[in-house]
């Protein structure tokens, strides 16, 4: 491909990739979380104890690194659009001449159902990368090592892929030699969690709190879920027709991301993953080629250039409304003119010494305030592990002389394509004292 299309194409992605995160993930649960997280390991907090992660932390590790450097979500921003940036040039070595059109499926799952900044991003990133690796025939150790990277980004998706990896080698000195490559970043996890101290609250969290996490989310029964499920046994119908190609067991793999809980974002990422192995299979493996090659990548260009024009402006007409907060690390954090109360909500978060909020802005508010962050930032079903009804109560008696912030929109309130846990907010708005209420906050003392 042409240089200079290839350099203009990586322009337009910037530019859309920035302006895209910048202006659309601002208030996003999920990015802001993250911030939280890789913020909170900046700050010197500890994994798993101080605050409550329920994935492996590699993703959160490495975005902390720019934080470092300037502790800002505009930082954290960048790093994101780079990971973006680094999945297209895997792209370029997976499709080849057929680069744009790798580009193209990606823009469509990106812009329409989003990739989150969280660390299905990374990933995404990683599980791209072991396609090329195998592609490529790089060593089983090498791919075993990557495939403990993506165990240490996010476990349940680095266990399946895994596992559909050793099956589909048909090799016992290459399982072994993937299975030794898996076990050398992860057994530094281990032995950092236990000289820490937190293997057993790693355990509570990312394992046992699967079980109160997947029992009380999901959409199980969906035509997603239906869907995901077919395609699924079409990929393990590809592998009995051909058995010793690597890739079609990766095809298989990739329905970890829409398990457990079958939402579009999820059953998003696995669709795409899903067609991006099955298009590698028919390129690389049987030779598909497009008719009139050139022609179709002159017009998936066009496409991609139409609608990079019409994004820019639906894109600046939304930016032109929007208003700097400016607080503390939101530095270039701007919000549209009803998300500018968290502005107010803040100076009044600020002037008690003693308080929590529970919400999804909790974060945000902390981190502003230059607040450590706690349990009490993600109050999502799973996020505390096992039994999260004993441990939730047992943390608020904890607390004394402590004012309480909750969205007054979560009492009562039942919303089964949210994770979050509901009775908190009924326990808090029976048991302590109402003192004051700003925009759709309540604020209670407990003594």
């Amino acid at each position: 491909m042409n240089k200079i299309f290839k350099i203009s194409i990586y322009f337009i992605l910037f530019v859309m990739f920035f302006s895209y995160v910048f202006v659309y993930y601002q208030t996003c649960g999920d990015v802001i979380w993250n911030y939280g997280f890789s913020n909170a390991i900046v700050n010197g907090e500890v994994l798993y104890k101080d605050f409550n992660l329920i994935s492996t932390p590699l993703y959160n590790i490495i975005m902390s690194i720019g934080l470092f450097i300037y502790n800002d979500l505009s930082v954290f921003f960048i790093e994101i659009i780079i990971i973006y940036l680094f999945m297209f040039v895997l792209l370029d070595k997976l499709f080849k001449d057929k680069y744009i059109f790798g580009i193209f499926i990606t823009i469509l799952f990106s812009f329409f159902f989003s990739f989150i900044g969280s660390y299905n991003l990374l990933c995404i990133f990683l599980f791209l990368l072991l396609l090329y690796l195998e592609i490529n025939n790089f060593s089983d150790k090498k791919i075993g090592f990557v495939i403990g990277l993506l165990l240490l980004t996010k476990h349940t998706i680095g266990i399946v892929v895994l596992l559909f990896s050793i099956i589909g080698v048909f090799d016992k000195k290459r399982i072994i030699d993937r299975i030794i490559g898996c076990f050398i970043p992860c057994v530094i996890f281990i032995v950092y969690l236990i000289i820490v101290g937190n293997l057993f609250n790693f355990i509570d969290l990312c394992i046992l709190g699967l079980f109160s996490f997947s029992n009380s989310n999901g959409n199980y029964i969906s035509i997603g879920s239906v869907i995901s499920i077919i395609l699924f046994v079409f990929s393990l119908y590809i592998i009995k027709k051909d058995r010793k190609n690597i890739i079609n067991y990766y095809m298989a793999s990739s329905i970890c991301f829409a398990i457990p809980l079958f939402d579009s974002y999820h059953i998003t990422m696995f669709l795409y993953l899903y067609f991006i192995c099955l298009f590698v299979y028919l390129f690389e493996y049987k030779k598909v080629d497009f008719k009139n090659g050139r022609v179709i990548n002159i017009i998936f260009s066009i496409i991609i250039v139409m609608f990079f024009i019409m994004y820019s402006y639906v894109t600046f007409n939304k930016f032109k409304d929007m208003k700097n907060i400016n607080l503390p690390h939101f530095r270039f954090m701007y919000l549209n003119k009803n998300d500018m109360k968290y502005r107010k909500v803040f100076e009044k978060y600020k002037k008690y010494n003693n308080r929590i909020m529970i919400d999804r802005m909790s974060t945000f508010m902390d981190i502003s305030s230059n607040n450590r962050i706690s349990y009490f930032n993600v109050m999502l079903y799973g996020n505390w592990g096992y039994d999260i009804e004993k441990k939730v109560v047992l943390k608020l008696n904890s607390l004394h002389n402590t004012y309480i912030f909750i969205n007054r929109f979560m009492i009562d309130c039942r919303d089964d394509k949210l994770q979050d846990y509901y009775p908190i907010y009924n326990y808090i708005n029976k048991n302590y004292e109402l003192v004051d209420t700003i925009y759709d906050y309540n604020i209670y003392y407990k003594e």
